[in-house]
């Protein structure tokens, strides 16, 4: 969670800005996305409705959306490591 949008638009970081993406240049790997803070987004699990379903065109549903799009273009890793051969 990074964010939220207030009613009149904008944008407020409440942990800093940018911590996710060091995270990820760290390690090596790539920052996927990163999911905006709404008050229903708990309430929603609750109901067993994500809310990619209940509220498509919501900024925690596109957040989701483009998650899994960037998921599916770098597609299925292959990782080859020689301690993991069987002889």
């Amino acid at each position: 969670m990074s964010w939220f949008t207030s009613r009149d638009g904008e944008r407020h970081e409440l942990f800093g800005k940018g911590g996710g993406q060091l995270v990820a240049t760290t390690l090596d790997v790539p920052l996927l996305g990163q999911i905006p803070l709404v008050p229903n987004a708990d309430a929603s699990g609750e109901d067993a409705v994500p809310l990619t379903i209940s509220d498509p065109e919501s900024e925690v549903a596109q957040s989701f959306a483009q998650i899994a799009a960037k998921i599916v273009e770098t597609g299925p890793a292959r990782v080859y490591r020689s301690e993991l051969r069987i002889s």
